[in-house]
């Protein structure tokens, strides 16, 4: 198998002024692999460019994964007192 990449778009939402911008290598952005047992494996997204993050999911931890459905939940904070923005996706093991 594969190493999976995972971009990541992440921005800084104003609130109340409702504007965004792209974030900057200051946000924490990762990607948790939800198991089967209820545990999960963290890998952490390096900054690539102004709002974008890449993801690696190792092949060698893939090819240890049954056949099926796994969701992935990607997590974005941006500072010690900002809410994190979560976002659950799926991928599928054959």
């Amino acid at each position: 198998s594969k190493d999976l990449s995972i971009d990541v778009s992440v921005s800084t939402v104003a609130y109340p002024d409702d504007t965004a911008k792209p974030s900057d290598s200051k946000a924490k952005v990762t990607l948790a692999l939800q198991l089967p047992d209820g545990t999960e494996k963290v890998f952490t997204a390096k900054y690539t460019k102004s709002g974008s993050f890449t993801g690696v999911i190792p092949a060698k931890e893939l090819g240890g994964l049954k056949p099926g459905a796994y969701t992935v939940v990607v997590l974005s904070t941006l500072g010690a007192n900002d809410s994190p923005a979560v976002s659950p996706t799926t991928i599928v093991v054959f």
